[in-house]
């Protein structure tokens, strides 16, 4: 229903991933945290579901796709 009103709406099927069995690197520069796992994990499962969506929305780097993917890509693509 909610991808029927034009929600992205995204799946998580396991949120341990997203929890425990995640990393996490300080960036020195600005003293805050970041969570590689949890963003590379984010695309893949953002993608799974919403391609075709995320092909007609627009934004700077093309579409949604595109930025996603070149996300996935500059850490070593889908896994």
């Amino acid at each position: 229903m909610a991808v029927s009103k034009g929600w992205l709406v995204l799946y998580i099927p396991n949120a341990r991933k997203l929890t425990i069995e995640s990393s996490y690197q300080k960036d020195e520069a600005s003293g805050l945290w970041d969570t590689p796992d949890h963003a590379h994990l984010f695309l893949e499962l953002a993608l799974a579901g919403n391609r075709e969506h995320f092909a007609g929305i627009m934004c700077e780097g093309g579409s949604l796709v595109d930025v996603a993917t070149n996300g996935l890509d500059a850490f070593g693509g889908v896994r």
